[in-house]
Protein backbone atom coordinates (compact mmCIF):
# COMPACT_ATOMS: atom_id res chain seq x y z
CA UNK A 1 0.00 0.00 0.00
CA UNK A 2 3.15 2.22 0.71
CA UNK A 3 4.54 2.33 -3.02
CA UNK A 4 1.15 2.81 -4.74
CA UNK A 5 -0.15 5.57 -2.29
CA UNK A 6 2.40 7.49 -1.19
CA UNK A 7 2.99 9.06 -4.71
CA UNK A 8 -0.94 9.18 -5.52
CA UNK A 9 -1.04 11.34 -2.25
CA UNK A 10 1.95 13.35 -2.79
CA UNK A 11 0.39 13.84 -6.36
CA UNK A 12 -3.63 14.70 -5.25
CA UNK A 13 -3.63 16.02 -1.53
CA UNK A 14 -7.63 15.59 -1.54
CA UNK A 15 -7.45 11.77 -2.35
CA UNK A 16 -8.88 11.00 1.22
CA UNK A 17 -8.96 6.69 0.25
CA UNK A 18 -5.48 6.83 -0.16
CA UNK A 19 -4.45 8.21 3.06
CA UNK A 20 -7.46 5.67 4.55
CA UNK A 21 -4.81 2.73 3.42
CA UNK A 22 -1.60 4.14 4.04
CA UNK A 23 -3.17 4.78 7.47
CA UNK A 24 -4.24 1.50 7.75
CA UNK A 25 -0.31 0.05 6.21
CA UNK A 26 1.16 2.18 9.14
CA UNK A 27 -0.63 1.17 11.90
CA UNK A 28 0.08 -2.40 10.89
CA UNK A 29 3.45 -1.62 10.66
CA UNK A 30 3.12 0.18 14.38
CA UNK A 31 4.08 3.31 13.32
CA UNK A 32 1.40 5.07 15.23
CA UNK A 33 2.40 8.52 14.63
CA UNK A 34 2.53 7.95 10.88
CA UNK A 35 -1.17 6.04 10.81
CA UNK A 36 -2.51 8.93 12.99
CA UNK A 37 -1.19 11.32 10.26
CA UNK A 38 -2.69 9.65 7.64
CA UNK A 39 -6.36 8.96 9.52
CA UNK A 40 -6.42 12.93 10.24
CA UNK A 41 -5.42 13.34 6.45
CA UNK A 42 -8.11 10.98 5.48
CA UNK A 43 -10.57 12.68 7.46
CA UNK A 44 -9.91 16.27 5.84
CA UNK A 45 -12.50 17.24 3.45
CA UNK A 46 -12.43 19.47 0.88
CA UNK A 47 -16.28 20.96 0.22
CA UNK A 48 -15.55 21.40 -4.00
CA UNK A 49 -14.05 18.48 -3.89
CA UNK A 50 -15.89 14.69 -4.88
CA UNK A 51 -13.84 12.23 -3.14
CA UNK A 52 -15.01 8.62 -1.50
CA UNK A 53 -14.82 8.62 2.44
CA UNK A 54 -15.69 6.51 5.10
CA UNK A 55 -16.01 9.17 8.23
CA UNK A 56 -16.76 6.32 11.03
CA UNK A 57 -13.86 3.97 9.87
CA UNK A 58 -11.49 6.65 10.01
CA UNK A 59 -12.24 7.49 13.27
CA UNK A 60 -12.38 3.87 14.04
CA UNK A 61 -8.79 3.16 13.07
CA UNK A 62 -7.94 6.67 14.67
CA UNK A 63 -9.22 5.17 17.72
CA UNK A 64 -7.34 2.13 17.40
CA UNK A 65 -4.00 4.23 17.02
CA UNK A 66 -4.84 5.54 20.31
CA UNK A 67 -5.92 2.53 22.07
CA UNK A 68 -2.43 1.29 20.70
CA UNK A 69 -0.66 4.00 22.30
CA UNK A 70 -2.83 3.51 25.85
CA UNK A 71 -4.41 6.47 25.32
CA UNK A 72 -7.81 5.27 26.11
CA UNK A 73 -9.61 8.32 27.17
CA UNK A 74 -9.03 9.89 23.63
CA UNK A 75 -9.96 6.50 21.81
CA UNK A 76 -13.27 6.40 23.85
CA UNK A 77 -13.30 10.33 22.81
CA UNK A 78 -13.02 9.47 19.15
CA UNK A 79 -15.02 6.05 19.40
CA UNK A 80 -18.10 8.08 20.51
CA UNK A 81 -18.30 10.61 17.78
CA UNK A 82 -19.32 7.77 15.78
Amino acid sequence: DETLFRSEVASDTHFQEGYFYLGNYYLAQKNYSLAEKMYIAASQSEKSVHAYSEPDTILTNLAAVKFAQKDYTKADQLLANI
